[in-house]
């Protein structure tokens, strides 16, 4: 499913036949076309069997302006055709549904009679993309779509963007199918209400909203079993109505979403929204001193058993920074503590701060991680140019160069605190000051940047612990556990790389 093969590679390569006619089996990957649509067509067309064996097709933006309209009518009539004949497509991926709509009747009609897909993908979708949706019968189970972006509506000389999209209309079809869903508008609001039927199968909901409002409530309602949220909202600062909003929408969330176990989604998303769902998992991305009480007051309502979060020094620099945790039930914590935020001189505190902060939660697992920019020495590379001298491209940001290890030279409070540490006693305080926990997982993340690119790596290789505890709570033996073992309980915990910092893109 992840393999794309790109048609005019497999028709050179003769290797055509073998993808679709060895056993009658399905295509080995995902037939991309680019820009050979003819020659491609012009191949399966040839055989009127051929389209039968096509199992994942993607169409992308196909670029017309410099084709006449006879040219252009060839095209698109033979895809059309090509996409009639494949009676056994399962996946679908329309890159700029709506331009391709606009050509013949026959790509709707031939789009619509599509009758055995599981997986359908389509951005750009406006008017005639929906209108297509409305008139296809296919047991669809996993839908993506993309409505109108913001450039896109202010170039639409179509004038087929939708005003306030609803998901249930476009995809009233696979109301008995449809299991997981992701539904994107950056350029305008979803309607505040839906007027479909609801989606009673669908399990997990991503949402990409840019910064626009959206009416939670109505997704809630219309998809009431959903187990698993991901709502990507760039919305980044607490607005000065904030908790306006969210007295307001509490009215309409309560009872909703019984069964969401995970959510994937800012302080503010959920918030705002009012969402008081009780859940598992709540991986909440950035916490600092604007969201800092949208935070306590969130998790007093969703009352999550394990929790990734995000922070910096500053928050943990203070009087009031053991009062990060409003009183839980967590069991699971996975904290990242970015120590170039604050005051360098104070990282020592910050980690002393950090075990008091967590003194006493009822934890049994526990993946803590200290992150710090390193500054590495950086030569770039040097090419000669047509002339006998050299030429430094110092000034490039390309990041094409060689590091020759950590620049030690440099001043760096934080990289010296961090060196004088010793790892194994923090951890063994940890475990002391904890006595429910019984895993540990432990890091110190380092990572530097040159150009456009980010390299990270180890100040100290991580450490898996486990705690064998005596039924009083007593530390028996503190055994080491192996990479492979520690990373995969902690990624089934919390369903991600426990290292890798998850924030949003809104807070960079």
């Amino acid at each position: 499913m992840g393999v794309r093969l790109w048609a005019h590679e497999i028709i050179r390569s003769e290797g055509w036949a073998s993808y679709l006619h060895f056993s009658h089996a399905k295509v080995a990957g995902a037939i991309f076309i680019a820009n050979s649509n003819n020659s491609f067509c012009q191949f399966v067309l040839r055989e009127e069997h051929r389209a039968q064996y096509l199992r994942q097709l993607i169409i992308p933006d196909i670029y017309t302006y410099e084709d006449d309209d006879e040219d252009i009518e060839y095209t698109f009539g033979a895809l059309a055709t090509v996409l009639q004949r494949a009676t056994k497509l399962e996946l679908l991926n329309i890159e700029k549904a709506e331009g391709l709509l606009v050509y013949p009747p026959s790509m709707s009609a031939a789009i619509s009679s599509c009758a055995t897909l599981t997986e359908l993908k389509l951005s750009m979708v406006g008017k005639r993309a929906q209108k297509m949706l409305r008139r296809m019968h296919s047991p669809v189970t996993s839908a993506r779509l993309e409505y109108y972006d913001e450039e896109e509506m202010l170039y639409d000389p179509l004038k087929a963007s939708l005003r306030h999209p609803d998901p249930t209309r476009t995809l009233k079809n696979f109301s008995a199918t449809l299991s997981r869903l992701r539904v994107i508008s950056s350029g305008q609001h979803f309607a505040d209400t839906f007027t479909g039927p609801q989606f009673c199968h669908v399990r997990e909901l991503t949402i990409v909203t840019g910064k626009i409002h959206i009416n939670l409530a109505a997704f809630m309602t219309s998809f009431p079993r959903v187990s698993r949220l991901t709502w990507h909202d760039e919305r980044e600062q607490v607005q000065e109505d904030a908790q306006a909003e969210h007295f307001f929408n509490m009215q309409f969330t309560n009872e909703l979403w019984p069964n969401l176990d995970s959510i994937y989604a800012t302080v503010l998303s959920c918030y705002t929204s009012g969402l008081q769902s009780r859940v598992r998992l709540w991986r909440l991305g950035h916490v600092d001193a604007a969201n800092k009480i949208p935070f306590q007051v969130t998790m007093g309502l969703l009352r999550p058993t394990a929790v990734q979060i995000y922070t910096t020094a500053a928050m943990l620099d203070g009087e009031d920074a053991l009062q990060l945790f409003p009183p839980n039930d967590i069991k699971s914590l996975n904290i990242h503590v970015d120590l170039d935020i604050g005051d360098p001189t104070k990282t020592a505190s910050v980690i002393s701060t950090t075990l008091l902060l967590l003194q006493g939660m009822p934890l049994t697992l526990l993946a803590l991680s200290f992150h710090h920019k390193l500054h590495h020495t950086w030569i770039p590379i040097v090419k000669p140019d047509r002339g006998d001298t050299a030429q430094l491209e110092s000034d490039s940001d390309d990041g094409i160069g060689h590091t020759y290890g950590e620049d030690t030279n440099r001043v760096d409070p934080v990289r010296d605190c961090l060196d004088s540490m010793d790892v194994e006693a923090y951890a063994r305080m940890l475990i002391a000051a904890i006595p429910t926990l019984k895993h540990l997982g432990f890091a110190f993340q380092g990572s530097f940047s040159q150009g456009n690119r980010t390299y990270r790596g180890w100040k100290h290789s991580p450490l898996f612990l486990q705690v064998l505890r005596s039924e009083e709570g007593d530390v028996v033996e503190i055994q080491t556990m192996t990479d492979k073992d520690g990373d995969r309980l902690f990624e089934d915990t919390f369903q991600c790389d426990i290292w890798q910092v998850q924030v949003f893109d809104a807070f960079y």
